[in-house]
């Protein structure tokens, strides 16, 4: 089910919809964190650092 967020918050990632792209990445990072799934965070963590990269401009 995260990896289904982290793949939903690309897609929204690439159409500008930033809010909600941060939004399921958070959903994400939190199913991660609760399974002690550590890939999966650092994934979502680098979707993350993509994401505020392109705000930040």
């Amino acid at each position: 089910m995260a990896a289904n967020m982290g793949e939903m918050g690309i897609l929204y990632y690439y159409n500008k919809q930033l809010h909600q792209s941060k939004t399921l990445y958070n959903r994400a990072l939190s199913l991660y964190k609760q399974t002690s799934n550590l890939k999966g965070q650092a994934e979502i963590f680098g979707n993350i650092g993509h994401l505020l990269g392109r705000h930040c401009r």
